[in-house]
């Protein structure tokens, strides 16, 4: 009996490693899920639940719906900060995203009873339907593909006046567009006014690099400086075949360069032929 005894006591210290070891991994395990537990509450406490909610019936579908994310949106009134702030959206207002114009959104209430414009880059700070994070970017080469209005300005040289032409453009489709231009040649002897239309065929419009085709017409209106033989103004019909390449920069500046042949369908007895070079800069919205 005192030698079972002796062995039981003499045995005991054997197993307190393991019991230490495990009462240790029990307080480890209730610190883990109480740290698990603080994150989760924590993580509930900062982060902005997207509600479902009923879209207004008028509302189209294509509209992009976003809740606010920062402690505050500010509206103008038109897309420019020199328009006045009319409205605030605060944290975890509901708002509708209409058009971009630039840098500036057109967006509407929860309700769309209230219209305005906010900067592009504080839409960056909103949640989309699913809850995630949103980025608006900077205009670019998506923006680019997809325009559809160019606005430019060229100069070059017209049968050796330097020329200066403003054109718009408006496109159909990725490979065909329509542009109307009017430009200015300053000469030796005779000034020039020359408006036309033209269509213009851009091939691989995804190149960063895209060579064009033009065909066009309008009118030239040549204006004689005084001589001492007395001219008359004159208006003739014009021709133009034309190519170039459009070069994309960054954002929504694009230099293009041209060549055009013009052929003047003049009332004398032969037709006139002027070639013009032009290196020029595009935006386009």
């Amino acid at each position: 009996m005192n030698t079972t005894g002796k062995r039981s006591i003499l045995y005991f210290p054997e197993l307190l490693p393991g019991l230490f070891a495990l009462v240790t991994f029990w307080m480890l395990s209730s610190s883990a899920a109480s740290f698990d537990d603080l994150a989760t509450a924590a993580n509930q406490e900062n982060s902005l639940t997207v509600k479902p909610y009923s879209r207004p019936e008028a509302l189209p579908e294509d509209i992009l719906t976003v809740t606010v994310d920062d402690t505050y949106i500010e509206v103008h009134t038109g897309p420019g900060r020199g328009y006045p702030i009319f409205h605030v959206i605060e944290r975890g207002e509901i708002i509708h995203l209409h058009k971009r114009r630039t840098d500036w959104v057109k967006v509407s209430d929860k309700r769309n009873n209230k219209h305005g414009w906010v900067k592009r880059d504080a839409l960056n700070q909103t949640l989309g339907p699913d809850g995630e994070p949103l980025f608006f970017g900077e205009p670019g080469w998506d923006e680019y593909i997809a325009r559809r209005w160019d606005l430019g300005v060229a100069m070059g040289e017209f049968k050796g006046a330097d020329s200066l032409t403003l054109n718009l453009g408006y496109r159909f489709s990725h490979n065909i567009s329509a542009e109307v231009r009017i430009s200015q040649a300053t000469g030796e002897f005779s000034d020039n006014t020359i408006v036309n239309a033209a269509v213009i065929h851009q091939p691989f419009p995804q190149w960063r690099i895209s060579p064009f085709f033009m065909l066009g017409a309008g009118t030239i209106e040549t204006q004689p400086h005084a001589t001492l033989v007395q001219t008359e103004d004159r208006s003739d019909t014009t021709m133009l075949v034309g190519a170039g390449a459009y070069i994309y920069l960054s954002r929504r500046f694009v230099m293009r360069l041209e060549y055009n042949n013009h052929l003047i369908l003049t009332s004398r007895n032969e037709n006139e032929e002027i070639d013009e070079w032009k290196l020029g800069f595009n935006v386009f919205f």
